[in-house]
């Protein structure tokens, strides 16, 4: 069979079932994948309840389908996750009985394996020119972690979840998201199932269209949070580190034998499952950090109903 064909079979086989089975627990989507012939593990990831990656073995660019293929031999790997960066922090364990979630690794953000991951992406932004010190002044939302532009708040509120914004001013790093608009839209263009369902990748073709402003990717007005390196006095700030731990879970950023066979085989990651309040993260602000990293895109982004 053609590569291309059997990969696309396979993607497939993990697309249907995330689509067309009722799915109330962590455990089900697991039998469900395990009877179709896959070899699972799980990986709890301490961020999101909302975000669930699917990291397959020889993930490409590729198309939902039709046939399904059995193919012996591949393997799927679970990150799922809880909030625990920002200023909204849990106890995400203890959370995993009444969600009846189960997991083989669970990842926090203070791990050392995560600081090694993420700082490792940041090496290579930075080294690719893309990040770039400066002062940042805005109004900013502590619900949504985000700064909000003047230009889109309602009623002198957060235009995303309505909530009061407070004023911030420091200095920062910033991360050359403006540089993307382009690639982004290309890729848009070119792999049209990237972002589904067609609404969400509307909103985030009317997004990209409208231009991109740069990021701020760093804080100096608290500790926590894994230190920006070479420069202790800032830490990495909500989303560039967040969003990293897919890739932790995958093995990235470790020098160890087993780790980076581990991320040769599980990425790139060929769903990311998410909320749809998250979604400009994860389908303009992740594969922006990727492509300026030069790391592979997941393959697709898939937004649920909440």
């Amino acid at each position: 069979m053609h590569a291309d064909r059997a990969h696309l079979e396979r993607r497939n086989a993990i697309l249907r079932i995330l689509r067309g089975a009722r799915v109330r627990r962590q455990e089900d989507l697991v039998d469900l994948l395990r009877a179709d012939g896959f070899e699972v593990t799980q990986s709890s990831v301490s961020r999101d309840m909302r975000e669930l990656g699917v990291l397959k073995a020889q993930g490409r660019y590729l198309p939902p389908g039709d046939e399904v293929s059995r193919a012996q031999g591949d393997f799927a790997a679970i990150a799922r996750g809880f909030g625990a960066h920002g200023v909204r922090v849990t106890r995400s364990e203890d959370l995993l009985p009444a969600l009846q979630a189960s997991n083989d690794d669970f990842i926090r953000t203070t791990e050392a394996r995560h600081h090694a991951s993420v700082q490792a992406l940041w090496r290579r932004v930075r080294d690719n020119g893309y990040i770039y010190k400066d002062k940042y002044e805005g109004w900013y939302c502590t619900v949504d972690e985000v700064f909000v532009p003047e230009t889109q708040l309602v009623d002198g509120r957060c235009n995303i979840c309505g909530n009061a914004v407070e004023k911030l001013a420091e200095e920062s790093y910033f991360f050359r998201l403006s540089a993307f608009q382009q690639p982004l839209l290309e890729h848009y263009r070119t792999h049209p199932e990237f972002l589904t369902p067609a609404i969400r990748r509307n909103e985030m073709l009317s997004f990209l269209e409208a231009g991109l402003d740069d990021l701020s990717i760093s804080r100096t007005s608290f500790t926590w949070g894994i230190p920006v390196p070479d420069d202790p006095a800032h830490v990495m700030y909500v989303w560039f580190d967040a969003l990293t731990n897919y890739m932790t879970a995958a093995g990235y950023g470790s020098s160890d034998a087993e780790d980076v066979g581990r991320f040769q085989t599980f990425w790139p990651a060929d769903v990311h499952l998410i909320g749809k309040e998250i979604v400009r993260q994860h389908a303009v602000y992740w594969p922006a950090f990727l492509l300026a990293a030069g790391v592979p895109l997941p393959t697709q982004v898939v937004s649920h109903g909440w």
